[in-house]
């Protein structure tokens, strides 16, 4: 794991398929609603400007589901990897497709709910098949999220807890953002080219993982140790670096 990381290089868009996270890495956490963050104009832009760069090889890798995502990016569509790699839509112009089962979702999510009225302080989540639980700012109350949390994995043994920071994310298993790279990667204008992704949470350390192993760009958003080659300092920095490719 790396601490001290250069900023990352300037790369082709020619040759170079871009795969971004969203939350903390293209807008940042402080000051939003976490339900309806602010997205910007701005970004809608830069979006669709290297969309275009790239020959539509430039995609979201998400814990978020597809359909939110459209929601909050409208009028702008990508490729996509939404729900931690549970779904994919391999171009704008798809429908999103579930890759794994959904099985003991719903009972799940009842027992999540139950558990957070048990603690009003904390804020229960129902995603397209995962559940989340935030604890934002609230740090007495993660023992208790994560006894929660490995609870559930042992009783929904087709489910695993996703610890992140402020947040346990309960989705299926067999599938993380290395998954959903790597399906985007095998796929129309993303094939051949060298994955660059950009990440800022625990869960991001898969898509680093994998990139690395193929020679790509993996970069880190924010502090903390981390098995990316490069470092951006907030999603400001990832905005004005990915603007500079252009």
């Amino acid at each position: 794991m790396n601490t001290d990381l250069p900023r990352p290089p300037t790369v082709s868009l020619d040759s170079t398929a871009l795969l971004l996270d969203f939350d903390g890495t293209l807008i940042p956490y402080a000051g939003q609603d976490l339900l309806q963050p602010t997205v910007g104009d701005h970004l809608l832009t830069l979006l669709v400007d290297l969309q275009s760069a790239t020959d539509g090889a430039a995609g979201i890798v998400s814990g978020r589901g597809i359909a939110e995502l459209d929601g909050l990016l409208d009028p702008v569509k990508l490729a996509m990897s939404g729900t931690h790699g549970s779904e994919i839509r391999l171009s704008p112009a798809d429908p999103p497709s579930l890759v794994v089962s959904s099985e003991g979702y719903e009972e799940m999510v009842q027992q999540a709910q139950k558990w957070g009225h048990e603690h009003p302080d904390t804020m229960i989540e129902k995603k397209f098949i995962t559940v989340a639980i935030h604890f934002h700012g609230l740090p007495d109350l993660e023992p208790a999220a994560r006894d929660f949390a490995l609870r559930m994995e042992a009783e929904h043994p087709n489910y695993a807890a996703q610890f992140g920071r402020g947040v346990i994310e309960m989705k299926p298993k067999g599938v993380d953002k290395a998954s959903g790279c790597a399906r985007l990667m095998q796929q129309g204008p993303f094939l051949g080219r060298q994955p660059l992704f950009v990440g800022d949470d625990v869960a991001d350390e898969e898509g680093f993982a994998f990139v690395n192993a193929r020679d790509g760009v993996s970069i880190k958003v924010g502090p903390g140790e981390t098995s990316a080659r490069y470092r951006l300092d907030d999603a400001d920095a990832v905005r004005t670096y990915l603007a500079s490719l252009l």
